[in-house]
């Protein structure tokens, strides 16, 4: 049992509804078709006056079939063996077995689609890779994800900010979790055609509740 103020209670008996009729709703079903995801990197700082030297750097990952979303908070974009980890699991998620790994012409980012398209190769899986030329807006997806998990993390800081009375620094873990926290959040409450995106990729409905940061909250647990 939970008090306190829950912005959201999942409808478990219209969701299973809805996830027993998927292939008659016309979202995409899990049935090994090639899916692309795109990916890139997303910069954040605290405010646009903040004195912090460097930028809070993050792998935004995103799902063209179902929208599914994925952040994974980083020290550097050097780190192209945590990065390529990340990816593979990522599409190992999604269920699908044939995947295209799309990315704009970075050259770090090019560097990490051609590691993973190489480790995914070598464990037997079918990987392409598409790269949309310069200035063509061609990775779009991956943009739009990064500016909605951006604005949502920014939106959750900024009340926390405001309840603690304290500015919190990018510098700060509680800025990489909540990158993080705010994919999942986008990917499991965003409905699309009656659906999330978590519900489609992960077959079932979520349990989860929220709750507001920086309040106190009353919960039972059983214990064995």
């Amino acid at each position: 049992m939970l008090i306190g103020s829950l912005t959201h209670l999942t409808n478990h008996s219209v969701r299973v509804v809805l996830l027993t009729v998927r292939g008659q709703t016309g979202m995409p079903s899990k049935d090994g078709s090639c899916t692309t995801v795109s990916f890139d990197y997303c910069y954040t700082k605290a405010g646009e006056a903040s004195q912090e030297p460097d930028a809070l750097v993050a792998l935004v990952m995103v799902d063209s079939k179902t929208g599914y979303l994925g952040c994974v908070p980083m020290n550097s974009k050097n780190q192209f063996d945590f990065a390529t980890k990340e990816i593979i699991a990522f599409c190992q998620t999604l269920g699908y077995d044939d995947v295209m790994l799309r990315c704009d012409n970075e050259p770090s980012v090019l560097q990490l689609q051609r590691l993973v398209a190489q480790a995914r190769k070598q464990m037997g899986l079918r990987t392409q890779a598409c790269t949309p030329s310069a200035y063509e807006h061609g990775n779009a997806l991956a943009e739009n994800g990064i500016q909605r998990i951006r604005g949502l993390a920014g939106s959750i800081m900024h009340g926390l900010q405001m309840k603690l009375g304290a500015t919190v620094s990018t510098s700060h873990a509680l800025w990489t979790w909540c990158m993080r926290h705010s994919a999942w959040v986008l990917s499991t409450y965003n409905p699309h055609q009656g659906l999330t995106a978590y519900e489609v990729v992960m077959e079932s409905p979520t349990q989860a509740r929220f709750v507001s940061m920086v309040n106190q909250y009353l919960a039972l647990q059983n214990h064995p």
